[in-house]
């Protein structure tokens, strides 16, 4: 089975098609057909140590190495985890992400769609393409090279 599933449920509300995150996200996200990121993995309140897999859930949005295709093309690209001034390049569904800091704190990572060209993915509405988790970080920072 795909990484990318897709829990569908057919609402008898005038024919809405709603798409609902297997993942826990219970927000009622109806596709619109428009770009969505959500953060599936670390679990809300989770405790991770320095080195984890960041896994992200996407609709209407295919993944693209801005190596291979370098010039951006509409609905595709990769996707930034964003920790404060930081970020970390992500190509699909999981990133191996590799925290140095050595003070345990509740992190936020914001996950981003960006375009090859690592602008900021908007939808019709014109907002960012972004969604966020927030966990504790134990401070046992990634070794070198983890």
């Amino acid at each position: 089975m795909s990484r990318l599933s897709l829990l569908v449920s057919v609402l008898s509300l005038g024919g809405v098609l709603a798409c609902r995150s297997p993942k826990g996200n219970d927000s009622g996200f109806v596709d619109d057909g428009q770009p969505h990121v959500f953060v599936a993995s670390p679990a809300v309140g989770a405790s991770v140590g320095g080195c984890f897999v960041l896994e992200v859930e996407v609709y209407n949005f295919a993944f693209a190495s801005p190596v291979d295709e370098p010039e951006p093309a509409a609905g595709r690209g990769h996707f930034h985890a964003v920790f404060g001034p930081r970020f970390f390049d992500c190509e699909g569904l999981t990133c191996d992400i590799a925290l140095t800091e050595a003070t345990a704190a509740e992190v936020t990572v914001v996950a981003q769609l960006v375009g090859n060209d690592h602008n900021a993915i908007d939808n019709a509405d014109g907002d960012t393409v972004t969604d966020e988790r927030t966990f504790a970080y134990t401070g046992e920072p990634c070794p070198v090279g983890g």
